[in-house]
């Protein structure tokens, strides 16, 4: 009985920590779309850092939603195809629905992610729409999802 009793208390105590873990996560993210959102940067560093956090989050988000570039596909031609597309399987059709109600084309936010990587100048205007689009993403993008992946993702992978 008291090895019972202690087994559900560890369980307790690691749910209670790897909930208090995504909660830190989640505001450390909601933190960097606010401040792209709305402009607040200390310098052109801390502007690089917070548009390199929401380029990494658009990517991950996008591929928890199967959203993936094909092999050898460049980010913008990845962008266009998607863009373009006109599907007959499901979970593509499913895809182009969740992107049509996203704020900006993927061929922008890419756009935008390539400045970021490449180290072309980018501008509070871009960072602003791709914090909104990491935004609506997230919570559209958590919508779509059975609960075991919400749990997965939310829970265990920390990315949505």
């Amino acid at each position: 009985m008291i090895l019972l009793g202690i087994v559900v208390l560890v369980i307790i105590i690691v749910l209670v920590l790897l909930l208090l873990r995504t909660r830190k996560i989640v505001e450390n993210r909601n933190y960097f779309i606010e401040r792209a959102r709305y402009g607040h940067f200390e310098d052109e560093t801390d502007l690089l850092l917070v548009a390199g956090v929401l380029s990494d989050t658009a990517s991950e988000q996008l591929s928890i939603l199967n959203i993936r570039p094909k092999e050898g596909e460049s980010p913008l031609e990845f962008a266009d195809r998607i863009d373009n597309m006109k599907s007959d399987s499901k979970k593509e059709r499913k895809a182009l629905k969740l992107l049509s109600v996203l704020p900006y084309s993927l061929f922008r936010i890419f756009t935008i992610s390539e400045k970021i990587e490449f180290g072309n100048q980018v501008s509070r205007e871009d960072l602003s729409d791709l914090g909104e689009f990491v935004n609506v993403l997230n919570s559209v993008g958590y919508k779509q999802l059975n609960p075991f992946k919400k749990i997965f993702y939310r829970y265990f992978k920390n990315m949505i």
